[in-house]
């Protein structure tokens, strides 16, 4: 498959983020159900497009790098802290309120399928085409960082990309990415609702680091097929 140009690329991200900006728009009016009309929307236009390189069943990658998201929140959590006082950022009070079921939904499902196809399927090859690899890593993780409005949520979307971008760097597989942003997320909201289970910041990271490395290997034995 031809390498897909950057200007499509990035006309795909604007038409996106068009879309989305649209539904926060519409959401006095529509509630929750705008999130899931603009997610759903924008998911089908980026699946829409010729098929990234990736983007094919994957299960047992994306299972075990899906437990990896969900163990590793405690150790991302313990990384955030510092990094956002170093950069000056006030300290979170309290968390924020628990989504509805359609914005759930659409966080844990919708959500990493768009935001990875988009961004580590079609903007990170494109600008890696163009830039290189390590340029195109911080690039593409800016582009995904910018749209989450809130500075902490900017500065974990950041940090997240970077992760998930070397990941996609090094396999090429869209499945280890989804599923892992899937499981991050579901760690979240598990979290705002009071039932994450208890895990220390090393203990976690050291079980994250352990179902993510299973799920690299098992997506690039996939590749070799």
């Amino acid at each position: 498959m031809p390498r897909e140009p950057l200007a499509a690329a990035l006309g795909l991200t604007f038409a996106v983020w068009t879309l989305l900006s649209s539904a926060a728009l519409a959401r006095p009016a529509l509630g929750d159900a705008s999130t899931l009309l603009g997610v759903g929307s924008a998911t089908l236009l980026v699946l829409g497009w010729p098929r990234p390189r990736g983007l094919r069943p994957a299960l047992a990658p994306a299972l075990l790098a899906c437990g990896a998201g969900f163990a590793s929140l405690p150790a991302w959590l313990a990384l955030l802290a510092p990094a956002g006082s170093a950069l000056g950022l006030a300290p979170r009070s309290s968390l924020p309120a628990p989504a509805g079921v359609l914005r759930a939904l659409c966080d844990v499902g919708l959500g990493p399928l768009l935001e990875e196809t988009l961004y580590r399927g079609r903007v990170l090859p494109a600008l890696r085409a163009a830039t290189g690899a390590p340029l195109a890593l911080l690039l593409s993780s800016a582009l995904f960082a910018l749209p989450h409005g809130d500075a902490w949520l900017t500065l974990a979307a950041f940090g997240l990309g970077l992760a998930l971008g070397g990941a996609h760097l090094a396999t090429r597989s869209l499945a280890v990415c989804v599923g892992y942003h899937a499981g991050l997320n579901l760690a979240a909201a598990a979290l705002v609702r009071g039932a994450f289970p208890g895990l220390s910041a090393g203990r976690s990271a050291a079980l994250a680091w352990l179902l993510f490395g299973a799920a690299i290997l098992r997506a690039r034995a996939a590749r070799r097929r």
